[in-house]
């Protein structure tokens, strides 16, 4: 993946971040399964979890420079994450969790069964989507 100045590879275990120009790499990975990768314009998020308990994730962000600036554990399926206007976004079953960049809680919201994908508009508001509807959605505190 482009990831501007540098690129990024994803592999089951772990991501790397390499330069265009001078081709140094940082390497990041887990003794847990890679589960979902995000891009953002603020960073990258990783999931790790073991393949067979889902529940159990370790939640990583890194900088647009490849250093991992995050990492906190969360309980619950993920169905999708985000990292925009400072906050990561998590959906897990009915709920959006919402969380500021040091994996504090910020807020709870619930929403539709079979969301997605989700896609922050505003720091606590974001657009859920479903196969056959988008919708707003206001986190609350």
């Amino acid at each position: 993946y482009n990831v501007g100045k540098a690129f990024s590879v994803v592999s089951s275990k772990g991501y790397s971040h390499i330069t265009w120009s001078k081709h140094e790499k940082i390497d990041i990975s887990s003794s847990l399964s890679l589960s979902m990768y995000r891009q953002s314009s603020d960073g990258v998020s990783l999931v790790f979890n073991r393949e067979n308990d889902l529940n159990d994730n370790t939640i990583m962000l890194i900088s647009k420079k490849g250093e991992k600036t995050l990492e906190f554990n969360f309980k619950g399926i993920i169905g999708d994450i985000q990292f925009s206007h400072g906050h990561i976004y998590c959906i897990s079953e009915s709920k959006v969790y919402l969380f500021d960049k040091e994996g504090e809680g910020l807020g709870l919201s619930d929403c539709d069964y079979g969301v997605v994908r989700i896609a922050p508009t505003g720091a606590h508001s974001m657009v859920t989507i479903t196969d056959s509807e988008i919708k707003k959605l206001e986190i609350k505190n």
